[in-house]
Order: structure tokens, then sequence, then C-alpha cells
């Protein structure tokens, strides 16, 4: 993966994939919610119907809000409360005050 990732030139990509890959699942399956847990998952995967794209824009998607956002406390429950509306794991992608 990492090899074809420089060789198309998107080597950041893959890589992230590659280390979201040998860590957890960020993506929770709660069992009364599947149905929306299966939806917002496709939702970060747009129109490739990929999980590693989905893992990719997940990332991508909390570095963003993570840089964005200075942490206030009403922020972060803001935060934090984003990351369980989108069944992502709080554990994997952390909020933080710092």
């Amino acid at each position: 993966m990492l090899l074809m990732g420089s060789f198309f030139r998107c080597l950041n990509p893959a890589l992230t994939i590659a280390a979201a890959l040998a860590y957890r699942d960020p993506f929770v399956l709660p069992i009364n919610k599947k149905e929306e847990a299966d939806a917002a998952k496709r939702s970060f995967a747009g129109d490739s119907c990929s999980d590693h794209i989905a893992l990719l824009k997940a990332y991508e998607g909390w570095k963003d809000a993570k840089r964005q956002l200075c942490l206030t406390p009403p922020l972060f429950r803001q935060a934090t409360q984003q990351l369980w509306w989108s069944y992502l794991s709080s554990l994997v992608f952390p909020v933080s005050l710092v």
C-alpha cells in the first residue's frame, strides 16, 4: 500500500490509512443503532463505498476540527457530542483540552 501510495503520489493518505488499520476501528456500532452507525460510516465514504476512504475522511475531519476549535469547556462538550453523533470512538479520536 505504501509503495503504491508513493507511486501514485498520495503517500500521506496511504500512511494515514495504513496507520489507522494497525490500530483499533474508530467506528462504534451500538447494537440498538446499527443502521444509523452504518449510515454515518457510509457518509464518510461518500460515493466510493470504501472503508478505507471512510477511515481517511473521519481522521481528516477529526484533525480539522481539532485544529479549528479552541477547546474551551462548552466546545469540548460539543466536540465530544459530535464524535458520538458520528459514531466515532473517542478512544481512537481523543478530544483533549490541550
